[in-house]
């Protein structure tokens, strides 16, 4: 079976920005974020090997959760100045390094890839993808889908879904219908949180199987804040749940991983923001590429040309030097 890599690249390039914000060139420019990006495409062929590598980015403006919801997201502060200033950097960088990038308007970077798991299940190739937003747990299946934290190094299935979360991916959008999820601004329901949520869910197995048994409910207080909150809970489970028709194809020839080391591509940006480790690596491994064998073949007569002729492939390079005064 083949593999798909997805990179949930906004959600990635934050983290990376956080984890990374101090840095800056000579030139006193920010430089955390886009070392650390490339840092990570330097990993990719040993840590993130795959058959076919997709950047899922996010459109730009409104969304059509925003359609759905006015607030949607709209507690969200203005992100940093150092960070919009280096993303354009990164964005420029897949595109210079030949990376394959999708994106929809209207929809959002786990919109394209819930839209890329159904196209992959249809041609039988296993998704990874590679993000830290529990949004997109919904989407593990075992044996086709899971989710890669760059962080941990651990490959997330239904089980470890469960251990980390307490509930199993078909149950994250229902755990965020009751839960709410603040940094989305989706409201939940009021007063139970995510123990009260993983409890309900534990027991009636979905949002709807907990509104089909409310009458059911022991706790008082539970089931009054879920029968007031009834169409704020659908509201929020409507908003968790990902799109998965923002995109109906995939180019797998342009999205093939890459056989030769991206950072090629993007000396020049490395050299500008001072990353000169990568640099060097990227000098030794480019020295050992052009390393040439050598052979030398000695030719008497017409037939042992001929045959030399017949073994020299298009990438040989030959040279013929002409002895007239003897064969040593």
């Amino acid at each position: 079976m083949k593999t798909l890599t997805i990179i949930d690249t906004f959600g990635f390039f934050f983290r990376l920005y956080y984890a990374m914000s101090g840095l800056k060139n000579r030139e006193g420019k920010p430089s955390g974020m886009i070392s650390g990006f490339a840092n990570f495409i330097a990993s990719l062929k040993d840590e993130y090997q795959s058959d076919y590598l997709i950047f899922a980015l996010d459109s730009k403006g409104k969304t059509l959760r925003h359609e759905i919801l006015g607030e949607y997201k709209a507690n969200r502060s203005e992100p940093p100045a150092q960070l919009k200033e280096q993303l354009p950097v990164c964005i420029d960088m897949i595109e210079k390094m030949g990376l394959y990038s999708l994106s929809r308007e209207g929809y959002e970077a786990d919109d394209i890839i819930a839209s890329a798991v159904k196209i992959c299940k249809d041609k039988d190739i296993f998704v990874r993808i590679v993000t830290h937003d529990k949004d997109l747990y919904q989407l593990i299946e075992d044996g086709k889908v899971s989710i890669y934290s760059p962080q941990s190094k651990i490959d997330h299935d239904s089980a470890s879904c469960f251990e980390k979360y307490g509930v199993y991916p078909a149950q994250v959008r229902d755990f965020l219908a009751i839960a709410g999820d603040s940094s989305d601004n989706i409201p939940g329901v009021k007063g139970i949180g995510a123990v009260g949520a993983k409890k309900l869910l534990a027991e009636y197995g979905s949002l709807e199987g907990i509104y089909e048994n409310l009458a059911l409910l022991r706790n008082e207080r539970t089931k009054n804040m879920l029968a007031a909150a009834r169409d704020e809970a659908f509201l929020s489970k409507k908003l968790a749940t990902l799109f998965d028709d923002a995109v109906t194809s995939l180019d797998l020839e342009h999205s093939k991983f890459p056989e030769q080391n991206p950072l090629i591509n993007i000396s020049e940006i490395l050299k500008e923001y001072d990353l000169n480790r990568l640099l060097k690596s990227l000098q030794k491994e480019e020295n050992a590429e052009f390393k040439l064998g050598f052979r030398a073949n000695l030719l008497l007569d017409e037939a042992s040309i001929e045959k030399l002729l017949s073994s020299v492939t298009p990438e040989t390079i030959v040279a013929f030097d002409t002895e007239t005064t003897g064969i040593d």
